[in-house]
């Protein structure tokens, strides 16, 4: 489905769902917009137990002091990461790595929280 008008005209783009409708850009920049699915089958036992832990990496995340958070949004903007404090705290959450964990402190300067493994 094509929109009638391109909705970058007026500075904004959403992707993503509205309503009834599902919109995303390409990688070729056309914007594409198609009819919502929705899934035919029962999710399995391991997606809902995936589920379940990413909803409660979200919750641990909304719990947290903002400042924590900050903390996690500044060391991803010191070391230039591609993603966001709350994902950083997500990716710790769902797969550990202290490693990788202790590193990121020490390059960045920042103490962080340590998340919990779900």
């Amino acid at each position: 489905m094509t929109l009638p008008i391109d909705p970058s005209l007026f500075g904004l783009f959403y992707a993503g769902d509205i309503g009834d409708i599902t919109i995303y850009r390409s990688k070729r920049g056309k914007v594409v917009a198609f009819a919502k699915t929705w899934p035919v089958k029962e999710a399995t036992p391991r997606q809902y137990f995936q589920r379940l832990r990413f909803r409660a990496a979200m919750q641990t995340w909304q719990s947290m002091h903002p400042s924590d958070q900050e903390d996690y949004e500044r060391v991803v903007q010191k070391l230039s990461l591609c993603l966001t404090g709350m994902n950083l705290w997500i990716k710790f959450c769902l797969k550990p790595d202290p490693a990788l964990f202790q590193t990121l402190q020490r390059q960045a300067g920042v103490i962080l929280v340590s998340p919990v493994k779900l």
